[in-house]
């Protein structure tokens, strides 16, 4: 232990005693002739120091869970209109075809289809504090996306060479009709779509 540690303690531990002391010879003093003395006991209570409170990653405000249904109060297959009065927020920046929350955060999309309604909302890059309803959040490992979604989580890269660049996955849960894919590099999570039933793409928004 360093000296200055010891030396803290033991000076603590003396001015303890020296304070004991002088109360008992005050008490022993206080003698009114008859020969009695006074005794005068010390406690001392300790207490112990509040646990530090637990901490978790911020979740910008509305913009949570990721489902296969959709994210926060938005679902797929609202229009624009619809999605930003869910939101209170305004929709804009991304092009014909997809926005994002003009407020931030980075990293969440909403990509439209047939009929200018939401088709994919995806969750990537920046947006590392969204969950989805498990608690799957970018940057996890796989095997922890395999614990949490189990018998629902199909993986849907088969080519070596696609494997070797990244792996995908599907998530279909009973009575869902939309679905989640999930997208991993080098075993981690780098991405997450919701996608309404029927939407066939190649390549999301970024």
């Amino acid at each position: 232990m360093p000296e200055r540690s010891l030396r803290a303690r033991f000076g603590r531990a003396a001015a303890a005693a020296g304070l004991v002391c002088a109360l008992a010879l005050a008490a022993c003093g206080d003698d009114d002739g008859g020969g009695e003395t006074k005794t005068v006991t010390v406690t001392r209570t300790a207490t112990a120091p509040s646990p530090p409170a637990a901490t978790t990653p911020a979740t910008p405000g509305g913009l949570s869970p990721l489902t296969a249904a959709g994210l926060g109060p938005v679902r797929l297959g609202m229009t624009k209109p619809e999605a930003e009065a869910a939101l209170g927020v305004s929709l804009a920046g991304g092009g014909e075809f997809c926005d994002q929350p003009a407020s931030g955060p980075e990293g969440i999309f909403f990509e439209y289809g047939e009929g200018r309604r939401i088709a994919a909302i995806g969750v990537e890059g920046p947006a590392r504090a969204i969950p989805t309803d498990r608690g799957l959040r970018l940057g996890d490992p796989v095997s922890r996306a395999r614990s949490l979604y189990g018998g629902e989580l199909r993986q849907v890269t088969a080519d070596p060479d696609q494997v070797a660049q990244g792996t995908d996955f599907v998530v279909r849960e009973p009575g869902e009709p939309n679905q989640l894919n999930l997208s991993s590099v080098q075993g981690r999570i780098t991405s997450m779509h919701a996608v309404r039933a029927g939407d066939v793409r190649d390549e999301y928004c970024a």
